[in-house]
């Protein structure tokens, strides 16, 4: 890729960048998680009000390449789909005094030895009909129907939007797309089950 192209991604995601803070959205915040490395952002949604997902913060990373924004990121959800029990807009309160971008559950752990490699965290099944197990997104907007008119805020609104109105057409999680279509009442029970194992309830 030539340096005139990634030089122009670059500037993209700088005025996107500037309109994230300058006009954020409500409800999502993100920004490149490196000042050396425009092209990797950390992304957070808040789960909507008065929904199975409120009082959630959902963490996820996007991956540009030099094609953007000709081409679509990639997007990971990097937390579990955590479901807390404080309100949700204490929670959004308590993110922006961290600057946004971050999950809450993100602590340092304890001290351990450096001989001994710290085991991988656990991770509870995403369920979502639009969301792989490994946390891969799969969603319209980001594969055959992008359009380099899209930013990093419509990504982050339209993923929002995706939470509580998933497409059971092509579902990366067949299991929870069924319950979804024939039983919302157990969905819902489902998702706030998984979501409260994942803080430990």
């Amino acid at each position: 890729m030539s340096a005139s192209t990634a030089q122009s991604s670059a500037l993209r995601l700088m005025s996107d960048l500037k309109t994230m803070k300058q006009s954020p959205p409500e409800g999502v915040s993100a920004s490149p998680m490196s000042e050396d490395n425009l092209f990797v952002w950390g992304g957070t949604v808040f789960g909507p009000d008065d929904t199975a997902w409120e009082g959630g913060i959902y963490s996820m990373r996007l991956t540009f390449t030099d094609q953007y924004p000709d081409k679509p990121p990639r997007v990971r959800f990097t937390s579990e789909m955590v479901r807390g029990s404080v309100p949700a807009r204490a929670v959004r309160s308590a993110a922006a005094a961290r600057g946004g971008g971050e999950c809450p559950g993100a602590l340092p752990g304890p001290a351990r030895p450096p001989s001994i490699s710290p085991p991988p965290p656990p991770r509870p099944p995403q369920f979502h009909p639009n969301i792989y197990p490994d946390g891969t997104l799969c969603m319209d907007l980001i594969q055959d129907n992008w359009s380099p008119i899209y930013s990093v805020c419509s990504i982050l609104i339209a993923i929002r939007s995706l939470l509580t109105d998933p497409n059971c057409a092509s579902p990366a999680n067949p299991e929870a797309a069924h319950l979804y279509q024939t039983d919302k009442k157990q969905y819902g029970r489902r998702v706030r089950r998984v979501a409260e194992k994942s803080v430990g309830g």
